[in-house]
């Protein structure tokens, strides 16, 4: 339960609900619920009787009934205010529904790996929401790779939650908040903000940007340089800001 805890979920959700508030408050459950499921069964008999009494008042919570069990540990876990099960399960299965209907139609989806410090900062109104959609975007392009990369049509289409332009354009017509693909300006604003905090190490090489966030820049440009396997009169573009600035705490 630090804040060096990640969740994943696919990164259609950010494509979920009616408004922003609607579809964070649906991330953390269903981060929650898949997380609290999984732990909740390493626990051993004596380790469950002593997290029981204390959720034992939740509104509705039954003991007996494990997906309630892992709901509420899992946001034990996560280091945040219980709620009641029921109402954090309903959430949960909406936008898994949600999810299971998108990967039928597209073909299984990108995953967005997030730290529980920056997810909640989402949630709760630190970092806005612009700025958390195009972060999910490029994290969706490293993947559990060293690096990534992405051109801004790929990262304009996975900020809006899709993983395509093939399928944002085939999409984009039944969502519910009314959102609409940033603008170039939006977009390089976003990407230099989180940039400029150090959320990630960037190198541009043609039309190509690379991402990583387990590199720094000057070895995340080696490598972009040895797999591209060719050399450019231009020199790559590693960003000033991205030494410089303090890390994102």
């Amino acid at each position: 339960m630090t804040e060096k805890l990640y969740f994943q979920y696919p990164l259609c959700a950010a494509a979920y609900g009616h408004s922003e508030d609607e579809r964070m408050k649906a991330i953390i459950a269903y981060c929650a619920v898949q997380l609290g499921a999984r732990e909740w069964t390493k626990l051993n008999e004596i380790e469950r009787a002593k997290f029981l009494s204390t959720v034992q008042q939740l509104p509705g919570f039954d003991s007996e009934d494990a997906r309630h069990c892992g709901a509420a540990y899992g946001m034990t876990f996560m280091g945040l205010q219980q709620e009641a099960p029921g109402k954090l399960l309903e959430t949960h299965d909406l936008l898994s529904q949600f999810i299971t209907d998108r990967e039928t139609k597209w073909g299984r989806d990108a995953k967005v790996r997030v730290r529980r410090d920056i997810l909640l900062a989402a949630r709760y109104g630190n970092l806005r929401s612009e700025h958390f959609c195009v972060f999910g975007a490029i994290l969706s392009l490293i993947g559990t790779k060293t690096f990534g990369w992405g051109t801004l049509p790929m990262l304009r289409a996975r900020a809006l939650g899709y993983k395509s332009n093939s399928v944002m354009n085939g999409s984009i017509g039944e969502r519910r908040d009314g959102q609409q693909p940033m603008s170039n300006d939006q977009l390089g604003n976003s990407i230099a903000f989180l940039h400029a905090r150090k959320f990630f190490a960037c190198v541009v090489k043609d039309d190509k940007s690379f991402f990583s966030i387990r590199l720094d820049p000057n070895e995340l440009e080696r490598l972009v340089n040895v797999s591209t396997q060719r050399q450019s009169n231009a020199p790559i573009q590693v960003g000033n800001a991205c030494k410089k600035a303090k890390p994102w705490e």
